[in-house]
């Protein structure tokens, strides 16, 4: 086989692969089920009326998808009350490290807000780079002023206080995603990259 031929089968493969991967996002997209939010822990945070008191820095859900994330952004729409937070901001784990976000930030703090009136939130994340369990499910967190891996540390001392009302999660179809969130995606498929 010639290095001409070689290639064509290799660029006419990649092409192919990339065909089908879009196939599959158009696949029945709209409202996912979002499961409770837990602390890094697993527990759930106590319900006060029909809202959730966050009262760690970290907050985790899972979003159950029924399609790979290929081509695809999950739009979270919620309602909340930030209270004493100076910023708050969502993403989506990315690799097998457990602090793999990139965090979105959805509200900040000023001096001319009043922190106690609800608000509405509609954050959109793309999907394509990000990791998905074999259930199809991806892990989402909160975080309350910027901490991650310094909430942990001290947790005793965690004295973050928000409330969340309504989560909801849908999958839309993403217009092209970047080349490196393809090249994440693709190796992803090929390694089986898994959660930790």
């Amino acid at each position: 086989m010639s290095r001409l031929s070689y290639i064509t089968m290799v660029v006419a493969g990649g092409i192919f692969l990339l065909a089908v991967l879009f196939a599959i996002s158009l696949l029945p997209r709209g409202v996912r089920e979002v499961a409770a939010l837990t602390n890094v822990h697993g527990i759930p945070f106590s319900p006060t009326g029909d809202w959730t008191e966050v009262t760690q820095a970290l907050a985790h859900t899972d979003v159950y998808l029924r399609e790979p994330v290929a081509f695809k952004k999950l739009l979270l729409t919620f309602e909340y009350v930030p209270h004493d937070s100076r910023s708050l901001a969502v993403g989506v784990r990315e690799n097998s490290f457990w602090l793999s976000y990139a965090p979105i930030t959805f509200y900040e703090a000023s001096d001319t807000t009043a922190n106690e009136a609800p608000r509405t939130a509609t954050v959109e994340l793309p999907l394509t780079d990000k990791l998905q369990d074999v259930d199809h499910s991806i892990d989402v967190l909160f975080i309350a002023n910027g901490q991650t891996e310094g909430s942990l540390k001290n947790e005793l001392a965690d004295t973050t206080k928000w409330h969340i009302r309504n989560l909801q999660a849908r999958t839309v179809v993403e217009t092209i995603p970047p080349r490196a969130a393809l090249k994440d995606y693709l190796r992803s498929i090929l390694t089986r990259e898994r959660p930790l």
